[in-house]
């Protein structure tokens, strides 16, 4: 549901873009200046926030667009010949969707690994194509007559639909075939679904200017439209790093202490422990027992859960419920507690099924004089009770 949520919100904002597009003056001198000096500043943003993630296939992807701005813009790129620039335009149409397909798939090993060697090449051959296409009649000869191929199998109103976007049928193709391969990617990596689904709206924005080559506002509007959407994962990635717990997918404790800081009005606040998780470790191992939190973790936050969940550190989650009142409280907090006492730990090796239990403390606000922070003690001393007590409970304290 999350990456069906996510792929139609980057639609959404594609569609805003193709309706934004025909209301601007993209010939105007000062938004085209604007757009030319926008476009290296988001690429070197991008970039070096791409480095410092490790993303290699999206630091590939924007040297290729650099390159491209390059030697589209500067002085000393390609000679302002409409031959010249059709010609490269119809090669990007074939050569971007393989570009774009191929890194979004290859792991983000660094440029040192076999994975990155090997995309380095295919970057410096898509480069050269690119070039050669236009500059080289021996290059661009045989892709020409590729390109303007035209399947006998495939109806004239294909080909039809296909020219009124000024492409010719094996470009669309090519260009549908890469599409559906950036959505079937998206769907298969559920890891990375935030971070794949805006990727197949970002070919079509480069498509989109691409294939208007010869209109330079229009080109660097698209182009930033597309970087833009790379600028937005990698800012969200960078948000993920920071409040994001990496085994759990949760929230973590920054995003706890940050929560605390702010919280106001009446609420509750839980600490949730797992039973014996020292023993477990020291008896499965501690792959199998981050398994085990990523379980538990998954059942705190399962809907309905009027709240956010935290890991505060180690086997310990907590819990804030806003706008809860005690009774409703522990309604909630016992149905978390009998949803992971039922949900029994099945080892990946042996098919062993193991219990899996947790004790909770909670406190609520009902004492406004008191700081989110002392509630939060107050909870944790009510954790401790709760292991007292022979845990696999709940112990509510008010305050």
């Amino acid at each position: 549901m999350k990456r069906l949520v996510y792929a139609l919100f980057f639609g959404l904002i594609l569609a805003g873009l193709v309706y934004l597009e025909p209301t601007l003056d993209l010939d105007s001198e000062v938004l085209l200046l604007t757009l030319l000096f926008t476009t290296p500043l988001v690429l070197v943003l991008a970039g070096v926030m791409s480095a410092r993630y490790g993303r290699t296939g999206v630091s590939s992807i924007l040297v290729f667009v650099g390159f491209l701005y390059a030697l589209y813009l500067l002085p000393g790129g390609v000679p302002r010949d409409r031959e010249i620039m059709e010609r490269i335009s119809d090669a990007l149409l074939l050569i971007l969707p393989v570009l774009m397909v191929f890194f979004t798939l290859v792991p983000d090993r660094g440029y040192g690994s076999f994975w990155g060697v090997v995309g380095l090449f295919v970057l410096g051959s898509g480069s050269l194509l690119m070039i050669g296409s236009g500059v080289l009649p021996a290059v661009w000869t045989p892709l020409g007559v590729f390109t303007r191929w035209s399947p006998s199998f495939l109806p004239s109103e294909i080909g039809d639909f296909f020219l009124q976007w000024d492409i010719t049928v094996v470009q669309g193709m090519v260009l549908v075939a890469g599409f559906l391969a950036l959505v079937g990617i998206t769907l298969v990596r559920r890891r990375d679904s935030r971070w794949m689904a805006p990727w197949p709206y970002i070919l079509l924005a480069f498509v989109f200017g691409i294939s208007r080559m010869d209109h330079t506002g229009v080109l660097l509007y698209w182009v930033n439209g597309g970087l833009l959407f790379i600028l937005a994962i990698l800012i969200h990635e960078g948000w993920m790093d920071a409040f994001i717990d990496s085994l759990t997918g949760v929230l973590n404790r920054r995003a706890l202490d940050q929560r605390l800081d702010r919280l106001r009005g009446k609420y509750i606040l839980a600490m949730v422990d797992v039973d014996h998780f020292k023993a477990f470790n020291d008896t499965y191992g501690h792959e199998v027992g981050d398994q085990a939190l990523r379980m538990v973790a998954g059942k705190i936050a399962a809907k309905p859960l009027p709240g956010k969940v935290y890991r505060y550190g180690g086997e310990e989650f907590t819990l804030i419920l806003p706008r809860l009142s005690g009774d409703q409280g522990k309604d909630v907090l016992e149905l978390i507690r009998k949803r992971i006492a039922r949900a029994t730990f099945t080892l990946r090796k042996g098919k062993k099924k193991v219990p899996i239990t947790v004790s909770i403390g909670a406190s609520s606000n009902t004492n406004r004089g008191k700081s989110p922070r002392v509630i939060l003690k107050e909870a944790d001393n009510a954790l401790y009770k709760a292991k007292q007590q022979g845990r696999n409970r709940v112990v509510f304290t008010k305050t």
